[in-house]
């Protein structure tokens, strides 16, 4: 079966973790399939459309490296996002190279699994929405010559040329949605004579929501543009518990099967679950008799809702009568039309939530543009440059370059808050708020200080870096501990006169110190991210920079950047290329954007890339 939300496969032989990585991406809504074996998945995927593939690194009947050479060979899966998980660092080039997305090393918080893996569920629905709207043009062209295909009396031909296909296309033109279903459904049942008919539309979670329903003798009229609101509660498509089916009611029948149903009296019908019908009938003094039920299928096949009619009547007596295969031929065809706009009216709005969604990006990364310095300091005998590339709209990147003391001292700090997207560029605001507002309360408890007195100095900037990390730590566990999240963090005050750097590494990536020929220093972490865990200590070190040496400090998205062969950049090649002589700081930046640029090519970047560099021109 499919959903319209995603169907995610699980690959994974250890049953305890079924439910760790199950449950985040249930609560969003998405199905999700668990098998143990490479060859249980393979025959699943050769049946059924996943949205998600998660490989476990260690299979029982092949290696996960097998399992995705098979996959890469099946051309109709060439477009399926396939994430490995692990309780151990993998050779992520190799499997990237084989055809995987990316890697969650477990243990790993449900916010995490929830964010990382919807991440790539979203980018994938996304995506298709992108495509559908000139395929459901297309579409209703072929549709309109295979309707013409399928005519076999004068009466139908003369019904779909003058009567259905000149309401698709009135249909089309109809800008109020309530309008356009209340017209579907009174169309619908004015072709069969029906005194009665219910629309429902298929929901995001996959139900069946109410969305009009009539019934002349009855004399009711809910949803539509004046009817009541509709106070029915909506059909689950899908069992809770199991995520089976939901084949016992007619209606959410025909939207997961995909098939019409014609019953000439439900009463005498023990394929359905008529019990509430009845029930309505015995409260109303009413008889439900004949039943037509139709799904409306876009052009996957997949039903965006159900038409249902009640009790036609014949014209001439009006009594009850069945629907005849005429009515059921007629209103599919209506139904077939009526699935086109419907679909279209859904994605318009849909292309209207994107766009809202874009202007909101567009103005979230002014906003977190803002949150990095307009200028660097240049403090006399010192270069300091930066680069800032973020992946995406947003990034959890930043860097940042401040005088402090009354311009004794120059804070440095470069950062990287775990995942990505909107949620990490609100932490990135966050914490670079907390380092300029405590570290500027710190130093001012020393300012003026006295730069002859060099002892006094070195105790005051170890005492701003240590209070200024505790306090942005102790901050984020006491009140965001619920989101998981933290940022590795190199944050450094360097004395311009001296070149004294003091320093705390927090769990970053270790800055690279070169003189031009070589390298000399690579400052190592001197404890574990910001944000990760309480009551921790971070040292402070110092280390003192010489004439012409240079500062590199970078995030991983530097290291980890891909070519297309998947490849990354690597550590290794940094620590070459940063080593190179370079006439500034500003000319090491462009260079080793170059040597970026160059390694990636047309790859695509999946993680944001920052560099701050501090050089020492003189003495």
């Amino acid at each position: 079966m499919t959903h319209n939300s995603g169907h995610v496969l699980i690959v994974d032989p250890n049953k305890e973790l079924h439910i760790v990585l199950a449950n985040p991406i249930t609560t969003l809504g998405y199905l999700v399939t668990i098998v143990e074996q490479g060859q249980q998945a393979l025959v699943l995927l050769e049946t059924y459309r996943f949205h998600l593939l998660i490989i476990s690194a260690t299979l029982p009947d092949m290696t996960s490296e097998q399992l995705l050479k098979r996959l890469k060979r099946k051309n109709h899966l060439s477009d399926l996002n396939i994430i490995m998980v692990s309780h151990e660092p993998i050779d992520i080039e190799l499997y990237l190279k084989l055809g995987a997305k990316d890697w969650l090393q477990l243990p790993c918080s449900p916010t995490i699994i929830k964010n990382r893996l919807g991440t790539y569920l979203r980018q994938k629905q996304l995506e298709e929405l992108r495509q559908l709207y000139q395929q459901e043009l297309d579409y209703s062209d072929k549709l309109a010559k295979d309707l013409l295909l399928t005519i076999y009396s004068d009466k139908l031909a003369k019904d779909l040329l003058l009567t259905i296909l000149p309401l698709g296309a009135a249909l089309s033109v109809e800008s109020n949605f309530d309008k356009l279903l209340e017209r579907i459904l009174n169309e619908a049942k004015a072709i069969c004579n029906a005194d009665g008919g219910t629309l429902y539309l298929r929901t995001e979670n996959n139900y069946l929501r109410f969305a009009i329903m009539v019934n002349d003798s009855l004399h009711i009229t809910m949803g539509g543009v004046n009817g009541k609101p509709v106070d029915l509660q909506p059909l689950p498509l899908y069992d809770a518990v199991t995520q089976q089916p939901n084949i016992y009611n007619i209606s959410t029948y025909a939207a997961v099967r995909g098939e019409s149903i014609n019953i000439s009296d439900i009463y005498n019908n023990e394929d359905f679950d008529f019990s509430g019908t009845k029930a309505m009938d015995l409260r109303r003094g009413y008889r439900t008799i004949s039943n037509l039920t139709i799904p409306l299928k876009n052009h996957y096949g997949q039903a965006i809702g159900v038409l249902q009619l009640l009790n036609a009547k014949d014209s001439q007596t009006n009594l009850v009568i069945p629907f005849d295969s005429y009515h059921q031929q007629v209103v599919e065809a209506l139904a077939s039309q009526a699935a086109v706009v419907l679909t279209n009216q859904m994605l318009m709005e849909r292309q209207k939530e994107l766009l809202s969604f874009e202007r909101e990006l567009k103005i979230a990364r002014e906003i977190q543009m803002g949150f990095l310095p307009n200028e660097l300091p240049q403090p006399t005998g010192w270069e300091i440059a930066a680069y800032y590339a973020p992946a995406y709209e947003v990034a959890g990147d930043f860097y940042d370059a401040f005088y402090l003391g009354d311009h004794q001292w120059v804070g440095l700090v470069i950062a990287d808050v775990c995942d990505k997207g909107t949620q990490a560029a609100l932490f990135m605001a966050l914490i670079r708020s907390l380092i300029r507002a405590y570290s500027e309360q710190e130093a001012n408890l020393f300012s003026p200080l006295d730069s002859a007195n060099k002892p006094l100095e070195t105790a005051a900037m170890a005492t701003i870096l240590e209070n200024t990390i505790n306090q942005t730590n102790r901050y984020i566990l006491q009140n965001h501990s619920q989101q998981n999240m933290f940022a590795t963090l190199f944050f450094g005050l360097l004395d311009p006169l001296t070149g004294l750097l003091s320093y705390v590494n927090g769990g970053h990536n270790a800055p690279i110190i070169t003189n031009g020929v070589g390298l000399q220093n690579l400052l190592e972490p001197t404890g574990p991210a910001v944000g990760l865990m309480p009551n921790i200590k971070f040292q402070v070190k110092q280390i003192t920079l010489a004439p012409h040496q240079t500062l590199l400090a970078y995030t991983d998205g530097v290291t980890d950047a891909r070519n297309p062969q998947g490849k990354a950049f690597t550590t290794q090649h940094l620590l070459t290329v940063a080593a190179e002589p370079t006439s500034s700081a500003t000319a090491l930046i462009d260079y080793l954007q170059a040597q970026v640029r160059a390694h990636t090519a047309e790859a695509n970047q999946y993680d944001d890339i920052t560099m701050l560099v501090v050089r020492r021109v003189g003495a």
